[in-house]
């Protein structure tokens, strides 16, 4: 297993891999149950017993891993990428419509044919949600892209997370691991990134 991870393997080619070491393990654990019944020169019953139970539930986990996660793509780069041209664009327009007070922000379209803030012209991921929201009468704004689908099911959930993004006009980049879909970044969410007007795309 380690093996197949450090490979870089292609998944189809790791998942065949993995069926196939899991049924030499399926083969090894039944022989262990049969000598169970206590043959000279054998351990003793119950130590087969346990170690062929034991083969039989790594086999069981060992399978069901590709069968959870083959064809899932969590696409969290991208929607990073995403994110982070929204809230440059958004800093940019915002400075300049600045008046006296500050900087002054518009909500965004999303799919509007303006600014074109569009899932397949940002290339967000189907995996992903995004939306935007602005707040203090047009002082500040806020952008979400958190993930819409979660593919890997117990136990397999309990130990993969995916990001869940946060931003504001401060220009910082929050995010927080979540193990379901639907799951916003909160306010408060550690920093992982800053972006600022200079950084939007022509």
């Amino acid at each position: 297993m380690l093996a197949i991870l450090l490979s870089g393997a292609h998944k189809s080619f790791a998942s065949l891999l993995i069926l196939v070491f899991a049924s030499l393990v399926v083969a090894r654990g039944m022989l262990m149950l049969r000598g169970s019944r206590g043959r000279s020169g054998d351990p003793s019953p119950w130590r087969l017993r346990v170690a062929g139970v034991l083969c039989l539930l790594v086999s069981v986990v060992a399978v069901g891993a590709p069968v959870s996660y083959l064809g899932w793509w969590p696409g969290d780069r991208y929607a990073l990428y995403a994110l982070n041209e929204i809230v440059a664009r958004q800093l940019a327009r915002g400075q300049a419509s600045a008046d006296a007070e500050g900087p002054r922000y518009e909500p965004l379209e999303l799919d509007g044919d303006q600014v074109r803030f569009d899932q397949r012209s940002l290339g967000l991921p189907s995996t992903y949600g995004i939306d935007s929201a602005v707040t203090d009468e047009g002082r500040g704004f806020e952008v979400w892209a958190w993930p819409r689908t979660f593919r890997p099911l117990p136990p397999y959930s309990w130990f993969t997370t995916v990001p869940s993004f946060y931003a504001d006009e401060t220009g910082q980049i929050r995010a927080i691991r979540v193990h379901e879909a639907g799951v916003r970044c909160p306010p408060d969410g550690p920093v992982v990134g800053h972006q600022g007007a200079s950084d939007a795309p022509p």
